[in-house]
């Protein structure tokens, strides 16, 4: 049986592509949920001069634990929608630790 990504992220050889709606200028760093086929994150810097996408990718770091040389944002720069290079890793390592962390932030309803 083979298990299905999620649509916000696909395999590129031994990277990964994963595809992003940004909120820059929030209150912090934070995952949302997925919207569509991105994954939405609400993201504290404002969008000028790099400030997002340099934050962006330091949320990134913290919440996959990985170095910085290993991301890069290779779409979307200015743009609200962002596709994010992550280089030696692979894409089920990365599903699980993002899906965890929408469980935890999820609220229950009882």
């Amino acid at each position: 049986m083979t298990h299905l990504l999620s649509s916000y992220l696909r395999p590129s050889n031994d990277d990964s592509l994963l595809y992003l709606k940004i909120i820059p200028h929030s209150k912090e760093n934070e995952i949302v949920g997925i919207v569509g086929d991105r994954l939405k994150l609400k993201i504290a810097a404002a969008p000028e001069k790099n400030k997002a996408n340099k934050e962006l990718c330091k949320f990134l770091d913290s919440l996959l634990d990985l170095e910085s040389s290993r991301l890069n944002v290779i779409k979307g720069h200015t743009s609200c929608m962002k596709t994010v290079l992550i280089k030696n890793c692979h894409a089920k390592n990365i599903e699980l630790i993002i899906e965890t962390k929408l469980l935890v932030n999820q609220p229950t309803l009882f």
